[in-house]
């Protein structure tokens, strides 16, 4: 169902809302103005796995976000972050993980 009217939003948060916890530890050795992912971070959810091949992620790969996956016609909208970082300046970024895999290495220009 799209939401299309103000009364539909607060309807939508109010009675089917749920609520995500992501804890995970820094990354040490990192320098000041890069990006860091926390895939391989120790936390919640648990450590990501590197696939040897090739794989499409889903709420039950390892390391994924856990959630219920929709059945149309029913959708789910990301509406809240809250954030706690020790770290001033930083900007947190939310991407989606489509795919994995391993074995890459931006140096060779062999397969």
């Amino acid at each position: 169902m799209t939401i299309a009217t103000l009364d539909q939003l607060v309807n939508a948060m109010g009675n089917n809302t749920s609520r995500i916890v992501i804890d995970k530890t820094s990354i040490n050795g990192h320098a000041a103005g890069n990006l860091v992912s926390l895939w391989r971070a120790t936390g919640v959810p648990a450590v990501g796995n590197i696939p040897a091949a090739a794989a499409l992620c889903t709420n039950a790969t390892l390391g994924a976000i856990g959630f219920t996956q929709q059945t149309n016609p029913a959708t789910s909208y990301f509406g809240q972050l809250f954030s706690v970082n020790s770290l001033s300046a930083m900007v947190l970024e939310i991407r989606d993980r489509l795919a994995e895999m391993g074995g890459l290495n931006g140096t060779l220009i062999t397969a």
